[in-house]
Protein backbone atom coordinates (compact mmCIF):
# COMPACT_ATOMS: atom_id res chain seq x y z
CA UNK A 1 0.00 0.00 0.00
CA UNK A 2 1.74 3.21 1.15
CA UNK A 3 5.32 4.06 2.02
CA UNK A 4 6.86 2.49 5.07
CA UNK A 5 7.12 5.08 7.85
CA UNK A 6 8.75 2.85 10.48
CA UNK A 7 11.47 0.20 10.46
CA UNK A 8 11.78 -2.10 13.47
CA UNK A 9 15.47 -2.93 13.92
CA UNK A 10 15.26 -4.99 17.13
CA UNK A 11 12.35 -6.56 18.96
CA UNK A 12 12.80 -8.40 22.23
CA UNK A 13 10.17 -9.93 24.49
CA UNK A 14 10.75 -11.55 27.85
CA UNK A 15 10.13 -14.01 29.23
CA UNK A 16 10.44 -16.15 26.11
CA UNK A 17 8.23 -18.09 25.78
CA UNK A 18 5.59 -15.71 27.16
CA UNK A 19 3.74 -16.89 30.27
CA UNK A 20 0.13 -15.68 30.38
CA UNK A 21 -0.48 -16.73 33.98
CA UNK A 22 -0.41 -13.30 35.63
CA UNK A 23 3.30 -12.68 35.04
CA UNK A 24 4.83 -9.46 33.71
CA UNK A 25 5.84 -9.21 30.06
CA UNK A 26 8.64 -6.86 28.98
CA UNK A 27 8.89 -5.55 25.40
CA UNK A 28 11.96 -3.80 24.05
CA UNK A 29 11.80 -2.22 20.58
CA UNK A 30 14.48 -0.35 18.62
CA UNK A 31 12.87 1.41 15.66
CA UNK A 32 13.74 4.04 13.07
CA UNK A 33 11.07 6.57 12.14
CA UNK A 34 11.19 7.71 8.48
CA UNK A 35 8.52 10.45 8.75
CA UNK A 36 7.16 12.73 11.44
CA UNK A 37 3.99 11.44 13.07
CA UNK A 38 1.33 14.15 13.40
CA UNK A 39 0.26 15.21 16.89
CA UNK A 40 -2.84 13.33 17.98
CA UNK A 41 -2.18 10.37 15.66
CA UNK A 42 -3.38 6.98 16.91
CA UNK A 43 -1.49 3.74 16.64
CA UNK A 44 -3.08 0.33 16.12
CA UNK A 45 -1.14 -2.83 16.91
CA UNK A 46 -2.17 -6.36 15.98
CA UNK A 47 -0.42 -9.28 17.66
CA UNK A 48 -0.55 -12.81 16.28
CA UNK A 49 0.69 -16.16 17.53
CA UNK A 50 2.06 -18.38 14.77
CA UNK A 51 1.47 -22.09 15.29
CA UNK A 52 2.15 -25.04 13.05
CA UNK A 53 -0.12 -28.06 12.70
CA UNK A 54 1.01 -30.88 10.41
CA UNK A 55 3.43 -28.46 8.72
CA UNK A 56 0.76 -25.83 8.02
CA UNK A 57 1.28 -22.42 9.62
CA UNK A 58 -1.78 -20.87 11.21
CA UNK A 59 -1.99 -17.33 12.55
CA UNK A 60 -4.03 -16.93 15.73
CA UNK A 61 -4.95 -13.49 17.09
CA UNK A 62 -3.31 -13.02 20.49
CA UNK A 63 -5.70 -12.10 23.29
CA UNK A 64 -5.93 -8.47 24.35
CA UNK A 65 -4.11 -8.42 27.69
CA UNK A 66 -4.12 -4.68 28.33
CA UNK A 67 -6.45 -2.15 26.76
CA UNK A 68 -4.27 0.87 26.06
CA UNK A 69 -5.67 3.79 24.10
CA UNK A 70 -8.92 2.10 23.07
Amino acid sequence: SGEQILTIRKFKISPDPVQLSGKSITLSIDAQLHQDIPAGARMKIKVWKVSSIFGWKIYLPAPCLVSVGW
